[in-house]
């Protein structure tokens, strides 16, 4: 079935002009080709493909259903959104030797966030800074400090979480007493990272997330001590 240009503008404007319908094309196919041989197919077994010029899909429409147990990325944005989400916070001054935080799977809406000209934002991208900290007088030899984030496809669930790591550290000082007075330790990672939305029952997107964080043989000293989880978004997949 070829087209010139015409014809394919007559055949657009006829069909716009009729009534809502949906067209099957049994054994018919559309091929569109540009100058550098680059292709769009439409047909009834291969769906719509793009190949580029040597003939290597690009891109196509798969033949299940993407929201089985998957989510769709779509394209990238880059976007300047000023400041950062805390995901987590914990801070303390006390004799403690040890600190568990585990506040458990967390829900953060991101209707603040989401530019009102991306009306199909599927998930968000952007830099994790995940650690903890301590400050002098706490320090001691083989303190330790282990910690996790992970992301959910699900809202307000764990499931899964074990294979969506995106943050991931365990470091252990190795030196004692080594802080001058007032200095602080921070211990952690730092990525770029990439989360899907998860959506509650009214539809907000949000992204889910839990984590963890341990510090064990710390000092005995009554100085400050905790842990920090931030993100700076930095664009959003659509």
């Amino acid at each position: 079935m070829g087209f010139t240009v015409k014809r394919f503008k007559d055949y657009i404007y006829n069909e716009l002009n009729n009534e809502s319908r949906t067209r099957h094309m049994n054994d018919k196919a559309i091929q569109f080709e540009d100058a550098a041989g680059r292709k769009i197919k439409i047909s009834p077994d291969a769906g719509v493909q793009v190949e580029d010029s040597e003939g290597t899909i690009i891109h196509d429409t798969p033949d299940c259903l993407i929201a089985t147990g998957m989510a769709y990325g779509g394209h990238i944005y880059w976007k300047d959104i000023p400041g950062y989400m805390f995901l987590g916070e914990y801070a303390s001054n006390s004799g403690a030797t040890s600190l568990s935080y585990l506040p458990g799977v967390q829900n953060f809406s991101m209707t603040t966030r989401i530019p009102s000209d991306i009306t199909n934002a599927n998930g968000v991208f952007g830099f994790l800074n995940s650690y903890a900290f301590y400050y002098e007088g706490k320090e001691r030899d083989s303190l330790n400090i282990v910690g996790a984030v992970r992301y959910g496809m699900e809202y307000n669930t764990t499931n899964y979480m074990a294979q969506h790591l995106i943050a991931n550290y365990d470091l252990t000082q190795g030196f004692s007493n080594n802080l001058a007075t007032g200095d602080v330790m921070k211990m952690g990672c730092q990525q770029q990272v990439f989360i899907p939305f998860t959506y509650d029952g009214n539809g907000v997107p949000n992204i889910t997330i839990d984590i963890e964080t341990y510090i064990s043989n710390m000092a005995t000293g009554a100085a400050l001590y905790g842990t920090y989880h931030m993100f700076y978004v930095q664009g959003f997949l659509s």
